[in-house]
């Protein structure tokens, strides 16, 4: 079967990640996510004037704690490696009352819609070796059971929130995301036990990785049950607009998902959501109906976009509808 397909792999799609929290590069500059906010995520308005169902999928991503450290992968070596009271703030910020995942649900008009929930996990950094004490004993990322032990931890207190909360609508939760682009030789053997701890509550297990990026063509057997590539292109760099076609071509040989990108600022020019959308047509790369899609806003986001670009926010509206009726058909 090419692709990802959301049918057989039984997700909702597409998938949409939100970034919560201090955002990098400023740290003063805190995204939180209310009611209102999650209304164009929700349901949008198409280019005919429809009122449609949009996003039923998020996946909930950290960037920066308000600690000034960075939870994410990508930004290793821009701050102190995050540690215990970084962890804590982001499992705290997931809860918080009228925010975030209580916000999801306060927002949610439809009594009968189920929504499914990823949640990016910290990254345990073999840099920090003064993470914080854990049952007594003072945990050090150089050590690989001491990583396991932070992710497990906090894997565990996520989930018991999780089961102590009561949301008024059906939330999901379907799994964690790694938080690594690539996967490095040290973290594999990681991988693999987070993805049996997982297994063990009944959750998946989600890789975001880079088009051309080491063991992607294995990802299943790395540990993963979920795997969505980036085509890397943007519109103002030297990546073609070709890598959007090849990235399609590996995803569907390695049976993988693809990310939907639309972003803002110097690397980004105005068609660049196009170029996506269109190359997903049936007679084109036709991942818009046969792929688990993940939309990624970089430098934006959808409440943003709706507000400054209108059009390009009913355009997306009416490509989701799109991909919701083809996937129903």
């Amino acid at each position: 079967m090419p692709y990802l397909h959301p049918r057989i792999s039984g997700h909702l799609s597409p998938i949409v990640e939100v970034r919560c929290g201090y955002q990098a590069p400023r740290a003063g500059q805190r995204r939180f996510w209310s009611a209102a906010s999650w209304k164009c995520y929700l349901n949008g308005t198409a280019t005919d004037g429809q009122r449609t169902m949009l996003f039923s999928s998020f996946l909930f991503t950290p960037v920066q704690s308000g600690y000034g450290r960075y939870l994410l992968a990508q930004y290793m070596g821009f701050s102190a490696p995050s540690n215990e009271w970084d962890w804590l703030a982001w499992l705290n910020e997931l809860f918080l009352p009228h925010q975030h995942l209580h916000a999801l649900d306060q927002a949610i008009e439809e009594q009968k819609r189920s929504i499914d929930i990823w949640v990016t996990l910290p990254y345990p950094d073999p840099q920090q070796t003064k993470f914080g004490r854990m049952s007594g004993s003072a945990l050090n990322f150089q050590s690989s059971g001491h990583r396991l032990k932070a992710v497990q931890w906090w894997i565990r207190a996520f989930v018991k929130k999780w089961r102590n909360h009561r949301f008024r609508h059906p939330l999901r939760l379907r799994g964690f995301r790694w938080p690594r682009e690539v996967l490095v030789q040290d973290d594999e053997p990681l991988v693999q036990q987070v993805s049996r701890e997982l297994k063990a509550h009944g959750l998946q297990f989600m890789w975001l990785s880079q088009y051309g990026a080491n063991h992607v063509q294995e990802w299943r057997r790395k540990g993963f049950d979920v795997t969505l590539i980036h085509p890397g292109y943007y519109g103002r760099t030297d990546t073609p607009v070709t890598y959007i076609d090849y990235a399609a071509a590996f995803a569907s040989v390695a049976e993988c998902g693809l990310q939907m990108v639309c972003g803002n600022g110097f690397l980004f020019d105005q068609n660049h959501p196009y170029a996506y959308w269109n190359r997903g047509l049936p007679e084109q790369q036709g991942y818009l109906n046969k792929a688990l899609l993940l939309f990624v806003f970089q430098e934006t986001d959808l409440y943003e976009l709706a507000r400054t670009r209108p059009t390009v926010y009913r355009d997306l509206v009416q490509v989701v509808r799109g991909i919701r009726e083809r996937q129903v058909m």
